[in-house]
């Protein structure tokens, strides 16, 4: 399943003046993205503020859709949002996250891939990528 990165977006914390480049280097971290396009797996880094929400978009080729990963880079939160590609509508659908998009190696390379860093290093996910052991059958 190739699982390609489409887009990111950042949305600036009002109360934070300072953004982008504005802002001194001990308020930017470096964040770390992949994707998957025809097989290889690619990471992607950004200078980003510290305060900001990140919105990343991933396209999946079958079944045609869109992932929607939304996170504070301060905050523990992972939002995730599926769309899948109604060709009646010729729009994107929300629908529910399906097993096998979950139990893609690809889908699990990508969360394992959200890193930042920065003074300090830290990251969502930890754990070098596995199989979830209740996602066996």
């Amino acid at each position: 399943m190739n699982i390609k990165l489409k887009c990111v977006y950042l949305k600036k914390d009002e109360t934070n003046k300072l953004q982008g480049n504005e802002a001194n280097s001990d308020e930017l971290v470096t964040l770390r993205v992949g994707g998957e396009k025809k097989g290889r797996f690619n990471y992607h880094h950004f200078r980003v503020p510290l305060k900001a929400t990140v919105e990343i978009h991933y396209e999946i080729e079958k079944p045609k859709g869109l992932l929607r990963l939304i996170f504070h880079i301060t905050n523990p939160d992972l939002s995730i949002h599926y769309y899948q590609w109604n060709d009646e509508k010729q729009c994107y659908l929300g629908a529910p996250l399906e097993q096998d998009i979950i139990k893609s190696s690809s889908f699990q390379r990508i969360l394992q891939g959200i890193s930042f860093s920065g003074k300090k290093h830290f990251s969502y996910i930890v754990n070098p990528p596995q199989r979830l052991k209740d996602l066996l059958n």
